[in-house]
């Protein structure tokens, strides 16, 4: 099919709208449109509109920027809380890790990441050198490059889970051993598998967020897998918490930051995000009824 829709000035976008029934005030629909453009708005106002494309009636475009604003917001906070679990993710892996196979284990041991082939083993060591010369100018590889680089080409674990990526981290995880694992997990509070899947869902989270996606009222593609009901009564009754929905998450990352950041005052920040805007829908965030924030204790 040939597309045929062409280019549309700012006072354009402001008159479709307005032609199909949104309200609000021109100038400031503009002044908005112009820096948070009509495509990515179209995921906020979608939920008002009707079947022949016009939105129904007291559709206003201040109701629908409020949600946009919300769901960065909300956004941020989420980014917050993964970055803690991140860094506490990779001090913990080098930590167990080392502890087990010494500084070096992970790039000299097979052993160390039993459940990767040789191959794999081969091409992770790889893929770990190119990380290590693409940082070669950071000061503490060069000073270690510098004393230690004739017996050791590569950093100790402690310092290369800083150089790495996320998914790098993921997969080294994911294919430790049980020892390395368990203890791991019991950090924050949840048992490996469950560990493993969160890791695996909250990259998809960290990348949603990373690049301004909508989160808010969105159905994951990679579902956190479920705490155990045994240990985890309240997470199935009164309500069983959806493990693919914003609500989901934020229960996630609530639980953790709990074990690593008690003291960040991140929940409190989430629900005084929530009170400022009572009128998002907290059923779209996969909220139980009646519930409208996160218990703090």
């Amino acid at each position: 099919m040939h597309y045929d829709k062409s280019h549309l000035s700012i006072d354009d976008q402001v008159a479709r709208l307005t032609s199909r029934g949104m309200e609000g005030d021109p100038v400031v629909m503009a002044e908005r449109l112009s820096v948070a453009n009509y495509h990515r708005l179209t995921a906020y106002w979608h939920p008002f509109r009707l079947s022949d494309h016009s939105f129904a009636p007291g559709t206003d475009f201040e109701t629908v920027w409020r949600r946009y604003v919300f769901d960065r917001q909300l956004r941020l906070l989420i980014l917050d809380a993964l970055e803690r679990f991140e860094v506490a993710l990779r001090t913990q892996f080098s930590f167990h890790h080392s502890k087990l196979f010494g500084p070096f284990g992970y790039y000299d041991s097979p052993a160390s990441l039993p459940k990767l082939s040789d191959l794999k083993h081969a091409e992770l060591k790889a893929e770990i050198d190119h990380v290590v010369q693409r940082n070669a100018e950071e000061l503490y590889v060069r000073h270690f490059l510098q004393k230690y680089g004739d017996t050791h080409p590569v950093p100790p674990i402690w310092a290369m889970v800083e150089l790495i990526d996320f998914g790098k981290l993921m997969q080294m995880y994911q294919n430790a051993p049980k020892a390395i694992k368990k203890p791991l997990a019991e950090k924050f509070g949840i048992p490996d598998k469950v560990l493993g899947s969160w890791i695996l869902g909250l990259v998809s989270v960290r990348n949603i967020c990373a690049h301004h996606g909508r989160l808010w009222n969105r159905t994951l593609g990679v579902k956190l897998m479920e705490l155990p009901a045994d240990r985890f009564p309240d997470w199935h009754t009164p309500h069983k918490v959806d493990m693919g929905s914003a609500y989901g998450v934020i229960r996630a990352c609530h639980h953790l930051i709990r074990r690593i950041a008690p003291q960040s005052g991140w929940t409190a920040r989430v629900n005084a995000l929530l009170r400022q805007h009572p009128e998002i829908p907290k059923s779209a965030m996969g909220f139980p009824d009646g519930e409208n924030d996160i218990r703090e204790d």
